[in-house]
Parts: structure tokens; C-alpha cells; sequence
């Protein structure tokens, strides 16, 4: 089952600017915490809160671990 996530609403004619930025910044976080975002919504739908919340917290711990999402932190 696939879930979509929206934010963000633009009209037409920006979207494929819109999808690119976004696209972008994606691709410029580490890709450890990405995939864990991604594993959580995934897990997120079906699964009860208690251990979606687990979930989120592991991967949280996870990111803080992860060296290059530590650099990002530290120049934030």
C-alpha cells in the first residue's frame, strides 16, 4: 500500500520546478536518515502508534549516530 505525503500545494505550472527542488534537497541529506524516514512512513501505516513511535525513535538514534548527519548538525 502506498501512501503519499503532501505539504505543499502549487499551481501547475510550478510543479515540475517545485518536484525538482524538492527532489534536490532531498538529495543532498544523508542517505542513512533518509532511508529511515522512508522505512518509518512505510511502517507507519501498518502498524499501531506504540510501535510506530519505537520505530521513530530508533531511527532518530540511528541519524545521531551516523557520522556525516552529525557534521550536518554540528554546521547547522
Amino acid at each position: 500500500m502506498a501512501s503519499g505525503v503532501a505539504w505543499k500545494v502549487v499551481p501547475d505550472e510550478q510543479l515540475l520546478d517545485e518536484a525538482r527542488r524538492t527532489a534536490e534537497k532531498l538529495a543532498d541529506m544523508p542517505i542513512l536518515s533518509v532511508r529511515a524516514m522512508k522505512r518509518v512512513l512505510n511502517a507507519s501505516a501498518s502498524t499501531d502508534l506504540g510501535r510506530a513511535l519505537a520505530l521513530e525513535t530508533e531511527a532518530t538514534i540511528a541519524g545521531f549516530m551516523d557520522p556525516e548527519t552529525t557534521k550536518l548538525l554540528y554546521a547547522f
